[in-house]
């Protein structure tokens, strides 16, 4: 279990994530997970899967929303200077994800928390998993029959 990561979460975003494993796997990276088989571990990939849209998503809205006189065009310009992994990099490392991250030895070695990739990987599904704790659910009943 990753200590105080839910603690930051609550005291700095007011959010509470219930479901532990899934924060756990969140910030868990497939080379840790390998060097501890026994542990029945999972790693963030599949929710990351998730959160490159989520991200899209989420930010489409917000743009939408909050420029309603914008055409298309400046719409998704301004999306993709939003969705960006130098933005994300500095929001993640001024909230001091990197410290919860699980690496395996040799990422730890070759000094990966400290890469911008690292913080963007990891941001993404905790976007999800806040997404998750909301019940916000984008599907509409056409689009899943």
């Amino acid at each position: 279990m990753i200590q105080g990561l839910n603690e930051l979460l609550k005291k700095r975003f007011h959010i509470t994530i219930h479901n532990q494993d899934l924060l756990d796997e969140a910030f868990t990276q497939a080379s840790y997970v390998n060097e501890h088989p026994n542990q029945n571990l999972k790693f963030y990939e599949r929710i990351e899967f998730l959160g490159d849209a989520v991200m899209q998503l989420v930010v489409s809205e917000y743009i939408y929303k909050r420029y309603p006189k914008l055409p298309q065009g400046r719409l998704t310009r301004l999306r993709a200077a939003m969705v960006n992994e130098d933005s994300f990099a500095s929001f993640a490392r001024e909230c001091t994800f990197d410290k919860y991250i699980r690496l395996g030895k040799g990422e730890e070695k070759a000094h990966a928390r400290n890469v911008t990739r690292c913080y963007v990987t990891f941001l993404n599904p905790l976007l999800v998993l806040c997404t998750l704790i909301k019940e916000w659910n984008p599907s509409l009943p056409f689009l899943i029959r």
